[in-house]
């Protein structure tokens, strides 16, 4: 092996029977999900955006947490100083409500930027090919796309990213100065799709 790669901590991981049954859950979370999107189920109408056994695991490892966290506290090894783990993260990024509020301060932030700069703002959305959709809207109802390859959502992501990185490659090697911010989110299948707010020169973006 190399001598400058310390793989102590993947070995200490790999006998760790917590770690083992994170990786299982998450692989079996993944699995059950997959195997509901192939199914057909996982659509506008019956489980929509996730299938009902991921929003019920997702719903009981959220109180777990919750129940855990209620019983922890932090300790300031200096001072001594004892504060409830709830109130801590309650304050903290891990509260939807201070995400939210962040993500918001960081929309005005570049909204000034770009004021200031003189630059332009669009609203972009981007989606996966028809290969990564299970299902489609024919006459307002949800039908099985034969286009679908069996894609999941996290390969559906990973495409996303990967145009993402091109495109910004691309802009890169002309020239371009486009920046903002983008979320992802899940269509009525679970393939996900990125909303983008993007800034820049006028000329920029027309050419983007």
């Amino acid at each position: 092996p190399d001598a400058g790669i310390d793989d102590g901590p993947a070995i200490k991981r790999m006998l760790c029977e917590r770690w083992w049954l994170r990786r299982l859950r998450r692989a079996h979370g993944r699995r059950c999900d997959g195997a509901a999107i192939c199914a057909g189920v996982v659509k506008r109408g019956l489980w929509l955006y996730a299938s009902q056994d991921g929003v019920e695991r997702r719903g009981a490892q959220r109180r777990r947490n919750a129940r855990a966290i209620g019983r922890a506290y932090v300790e300031c090894a200096e001072s001594g100083e004892s504060l409830a783990l709830a109130d801590v993260v309650e304050g903290s990024m891990a509260n939807p409500e201070v995400k939210r509020a962040e993500l918001m301060v960081r929309i005005r932030g570049c909204d000034a930027v770009a004021a200031e700069n003189g630059d332009k703002c669009e609203f972009w959305t981007l989606t996966a090919p028809s290969r990564f959709h299970a299902q489609r809207i024919v006459a307002e109802k949800s039908i099985i796309n034969p286009s679908y390859q069996g894609a999941t959502p996290k390969e559906g992501q990973s495409y996303l990213s990967k145009v993402w990185a091109r495109a910004r490659a691309a802009w890169k090697r002309r020239g371009l100065a486009v920046f903002g911010l983008r979320t992802a989110e899940p269509h009525h299948d679970a393939t996900p799709h990125w909303h983008l707010i993007c800034y820049g020169p006028a000329d920029d973006l027309r050419i983007a």
